[in-house]
């Protein structure tokens, strides 16, 4: 069988959630809610990073795989030095809407891509901090705390209008 070689523009697949728990608590615990555009869009990458790690995603994920082929602008599989098209790689495209481990390796590339680095700009011109500076209203998440609004979902425009909580009186809002 011939090697296929995964292409991605970086060197790792994720960061340690250590790296991501300082920027996350000065969010948290702003009262000063100017932010540089470098911190909201780092913030957005691990949003995205938590997002495409749920299992509630697997559906999206071959929604997009299926919509926009696995080799596109944004990612692909080389083979013999060229980006493969999904008809000449057709096991592999099988096991990525098939097989859910599979899918849980590929998802991960997701926010890596050039799409979602475009998309978390766009997000974060839309950037609004939600503070209910009241104890009684609280945001009561589940183990998914992404609100989405999407009408056009495609790999640069996964999320459209955001909604997530950083703690249980203040949100994050790009919409």
């Amino acid at each position: 069988m011939e090697k296929f070689c995964l292409v991605l523009k970086k060197h790792y697949l994720h960061l340690a959630i250590q790296e991501f728990a300082p920027l996350f608590s000065r969010f948290r615990n702003a009262t000063n809610y100017e932010f540089s555009a470098y911190d909201k869009v780092e913030l957005l990458h691990i949003l995205s990073q938590l997002y495409w790690r749920s299992p509630e995603t697997h559906e999206k994920y071959t929604e997009l795989i299926k919509k926009e082929g696995f080799s596109n602008k944004y990612f692909g599989i080389t083979k013999a030095g060229k980006t493969a098209k999904d008809e000449e790689i057709p096991e592999i495209i099988n096991k990525i809407l098939n097989d859910n481990e599979t899918q849980k390796m590929f998802k991960h590339i997701i926010p890596l891509t050039n799409g979602n680095n475009e998309e978390l700009q766009k997000l974060a011109e839309k950037w609004k901090f939600i503070d209910l500076s009241t104890e009684q209203a609280t945001f009561i998440t589940g183990d998914n705390p992404f609100l989405i609004n999407n009408k056009n979902f495609r790999m640069d425009n996964v999320f459209e209008e955001l909604i997530f909580p950083l703690s249980k009186n203040k949100s994050s809002n790009f919409i």
